[in-house]
Order: C-alpha cells, then sequence, then structure tokens
C-alpha cells in the first residue's frame, strides 16, 4: 500500500460510502488515502485528521484523527493510523487522540502505539453534554466511547 494526500471532500466521499456509524466532517488539517499497489491505485482507506473537538484537548500540540475508515482491506486501518502518524509528528504536533466506541476492540490502535486513557461511564450528547435542550440526532451519539492518546 502507499499513500497520497487527498482532499476533505474525497475523504467524505468514501466515508459516506463505508463507514459503518460516522457521517462526513466539516473541517480537517490534513486528509490522507491509502492506495493499492496495483496499477489501478485503488482507494482502499482514509485518515481525517482535525484539531480536537474537545475544548480541554485543544492545547495546539495535540491533533484527532476523527475518521479512519477502510473498504475491509487487510491491515488498511492500521497503516492508515502508522502514516498519519508520521505527517502528524512532521507537522509538528506532540500528541495524536482518537476516539473508538465501546464495543469496538482498538486493536489497531494498540498495535498502532496508541495507550487508552479515558472510557466514557455515561453516553455524551450535546443535550448532556452542554445543558441544551437537543436529543440524539443519530444512534451512535448515544454511544459510550473510549479515548486514546499516542505522544509523538
Amino acid at each position: 500500500m502507499q499513500i497520497k494526500p487527498i482532499s476533505i471532500k474525497q475523504a467524505n466521499a468514501f466515508v459516506d460510502k463505508y463507514h459503518r456509524h460516522n457521517k462526513t466532517v466539516r473541517a480537517a488539517k490534513f486528509c490522507i488515502a491509502a492506495l493499492t499497489n496495483n496499477k489501478e491505485e485503488e482507494m482502499v482507506g482514509v485518515l481525517v485528521a482535525a484539531i480536537p473537538n474537545a475544548r480541554l484537548l485543544n492545547d495546539g500540540w495535540s491533533i484527532e484523527f476523527t475518521r479512519v475508515c477502510t473498504d475491509g482491506t487487510p491491515n488498511a486501518c492500521s497503516f492508515l493510523i502508522g502514516k498519519g502518524r508520521r505527517v502528524a509528528q512532521a507537522m509538528g504536533y506532540k500528541k495524536i487522540i482518537t476516539y473508538t466506541r465501546a464495543d469496538e476492540t482498538g486493536a489497531s490502535m494498540k498495535a498502532s502505539n496508541f495507550k487508552l486513557v479515558y472510557i466514557q461511564k455515561y453516553p455524551r450528547t450535546w443535550r448532556s453534554a452542554h445543558g441544551r435542550d437537543r436529543t440524539a440526532i443519530l444512534p451512535f451519539e448515544e454511544i459510550i466511547k473510549k479515548r486514546w492518546e499516542c505522544y509523538l
């Protein structure tokens, strides 16, 4: 496999097509795609990195992998995370943050040297986080998440 820089529009199109529970994102610092080594260079996965969504984690030295999505190609997820780490480090970031659902193993995170640092006790939504009168729009918003971190 090899990587290629792509636009947020291209990454979102891939996420729309293949991601099983998350939707597209609005902004990103960088997006990369994993391509096959064959002649067609078929896109088999994407990684989208952005500033951390949590204000307290947005210290200027941290970046969040907001989407990692593949078409099921073996090792594509770990490949993207490893390459994303190198890109983030080259850009001067000191820490990477990402989240998985509590029902996911986090195998790619462990393989990429990420450490599990926090598991939510209760599902959080916009409503519970900010006291606003909102309800969950999508079912995945009510899922408990795990936060993973990696220092570069």
